[in-house]
């Protein structure tokens, strides 16, 4: 396990408008990021004990991109997602519900 610290970098917020839809989801949810630039990025799914769950290289574009996560292996909980790029790592909340 990793530690895990949880602060968004004003760089990051200021060039990336991020969300996470449905959240809670039932174990498909869809990542909408609006970018300024093109970038490359890490995407990261942590559980809560800092266990990285899920991990991709994502292409960036400038404008919304769209990023597909199956989370129906992970069981309902809390989980932790960053995006991690040059600019900076932000993060986001995903609950995951069975109900």
């Amino acid at each position: 396990t990793i530690p895990i610290m949880i602060d968004n970098n004003e760089v990051f917020d200021a060039a990336f408008d991020w969300s996470i839809s449905p959240n809670p989801n039932f174990g498909e949810c869809t990542l909408s990021i609006e970018a300024i630039e093109a970038i490359d990025a890490n995407l990261r799914v942590f559980d809560m004990t800092g266990r990285i769950l899920l991990e991709q290289q994502v292409d960036l574009g400038i404008g919304t991109n769209q990023v597909g996560l199956d989370t129906g292996e992970f069981g309902a909980g809390i989980y932790l997602v960053s995006l991690q790029t040059e600019l900076g790592t932000g993060w986001l909340r995903m609950v995951l519900s069975n109900e």
